[in-house]
């Protein structure tokens, strides 16, 4: 993609800068050798940052390559993308009543927990949000959404802080009102903002 190329380049070059500029300074070939070392963790650590998008979801790669085939022309204009986003919203809740398993091929990032009455006010439970910035299987969409979810003490304190995880569960709704918003961004890429998704009884698994 345009952006992660421009990205790339802006966080190498001052690595570039001060690895070349120190090497033009009569630097020994160890510190040379150091420098070149420092260059390669540099770029190492810029790639794995790019590619921290997630490399799965072919379910929901596959509902929207079915959907956009239909309706190739559902990103030209407000009116296009407005009833796109109805229309996809209505699908989806239709996939993920009948699939507990539609989103579970997905790692999905532990965002934050608030701990809340349970619904028989005997107890307590964590009310735990799961997000997805940027989901890029195919190169073709953006995706992002949030699963929303309540756990049990014991299970929410197994959680880490911005760790990646694969989950399934019971659909119970996605947000109130809220339609999926498709739209173009600055790059001409295809971003799907899905918003919420509130699921029960869910099963967590760690990604790594």
């Amino acid at each position: 993609m345009k952006i992660t190329k421009f990205v790339t380049i802006l966080l190498i070059i001052p690595c570039l800068i001060s690895c070349y500029g120190n090497k033009s300074s009569k630097t020994t070939q160890s510190n040379n050798a150091d420098y070149d070392i420092r260059l390669n963790d540099s770029i190492a650590a810029v790639n794995a940052m790019l590619e921290e998008g997630n490399a799965d979801g072919e379910k929901i790669n596959a509902f929207l390559d079915a959907y956009m085939s239909k309706h190739p022309n559902c990103f030209n204009n407000d009116i296009q993308r407005k009833k796109a986003g109805k229309e996809l919203r209505s699908l989806l809740e239709k996939e993920l009543e009948n699939s507990p398993d539609f989103l579970s091929d997905i790692a999905v990032r532990f965002a934050s927990m608030d701990k809340v009455k349970s619904t028989d006010n005997k107890g307590y439970k964590y009310l735990i949000s799961f997000t997805c910035s940027s989901l890029q299987k195919t190169g073709k969409y953006n995706i992002s959404f949030r699963i929303i979810t309540a756990l049990d003490e014991e299970e929410a304190s197994n959680l880490i802080d911005n760790q990646k995880y694969y989950i399934q569960g019971k659909f119970i709704s996605l947000s109130e009102k809220e339609s999926i918003n498709i739209r173009l961004d600055v790059f001409d890429d295809k971003t799907i903002e899905i918003g919420s998704i509130f699921i029960k009884e869910p099963i967590v698994t760690p990604a790594n």
